[in-house]
């Protein structure tokens, strides 16, 4: 009912922890646990935000957020089939509302050449309680207008985005774990066909990750 002015709520609430919002005249184009908004058809540039857990961290010996904020960001850059171009690495930032802002942040930035077309990427590695997030903004760092790049352009929107984000008290929704259904070898069904349209069974290991139009599974082996 308090939006700020001139956006809309991509995901919020107490079952997140925090309020995203994103400019009222972009696309919420939510998919799993990644929650983002693009700015429309033929201009591509995103702001995404996800949460990602230590579990996940290849940290041998290190703290989740040491290696957090000394090694995520280059380990994730080595799945790039050519190496991107890095132009900002760790700086310290703030994200957040003037009232609440995160605890620590380090603000990334890099480019990458995707089929003849040069894209700018900026990420903000986010630490609020003991919970880790990550923050990308995408566009391309070619001409839209006035002399601007898709990059430049939105940077004022940017700005806003970050700067009316909220942390806000963590009550997460309770577990209610769905029965799993399974067909005559074992395979468990992952799919909604209400929503999809099909049956997707996977082999014991998968677990779903989401199941609406989009159905997405994965390996306990990552």
């Amino acid at each position: 009912d308090d939006l700020p002015e001139g956006m809309q709520l991509v995901c919020g609430g107490e079952e997140y922890g925090y309020n995203f919002y994103a400019p009222e005249e972009w696309t919420v184009s939510n998919v799993g646990e990644i929650k983002s908004a693009f700015a429309s058809r033929v201009d591509s540039t995103s702001i995404s935000f996800a949460e990602v857990f230590g579990e996940h961290f290849n940290k041998s010996d290190k703290t989740d957020e040491e290696y957090f904020f000394s090694d995520y960001f280059n380990d994730s850059l080595s799945g790039f089939a050519i190496t991107p171009t890095v132009t900002i690495s760790g700086e310290a930032f703030e994200f957040g509302t003037e009232e609440n802002k995160a605890d620590r942040v380090l603000k990334y930035a890099f480019n990458y050449e995707y089929k003849s077309h040069k894209f700018g990427f900026l990420q903000l590695f986010i630490k609020e309680g003991d919970r880790y997030f990550i923050l990308t903004y995408s566009a391309l760092l070619e001409e839209r207008s006035d002399g601007k790049t898709y990059y430049e352009y939105h940077t004022e929107r940017l700005t806003s985005v970050i700067n009316n984000f909220e942390f806000i008290t963590y009550a997460p929704a309770a577990d209610n774990t769905e029965e799993e259904i399974k067909d005559a070898d074992g395979y468990i069904l992952v799919s909604d066909k209400s929503l999809c349209g099909f049956e997707l069974f996977v082999p014991e290991g998968f677990k779903k990750d989401y199941a609406s139009a989009i159905v997405s599974a994965s390996h306990e082996d990552k």
